[in-house]
């Protein structure tokens, strides 16, 4: 999937600002993680994009994981 490497970006910094004890900015990137997630999936959805099944067990597996 083409969006896969924002999610580790995102995960990424998340993961900084937890180890850094910036709390606000965690906040911030949790919930960036979550518009991605619902637009990623609405385009997914969209009549236009045929939706790899495996691609997206993948992709949900990714975003689960913890740093």
């Amino acid at each position: 999937m083409r969006h896969e490497w924002i999610f580790d970006v995102l995960a990424d910094l998340r993961a900084y600002a937890e180890q850094n004890n910036l709390p606000a900015f965690a906040a911030h990137i949790t919930a960036a993680l979550r518009v991605a997630d619902m637009e990623v999936a609405e385009e997914a959805m969209s009549p236009a994009r045929r939706l790899d099944h495996s691609s997206e067990e993948e992709r949900a597996a990714r975003r689960r994981r913890t740093h």
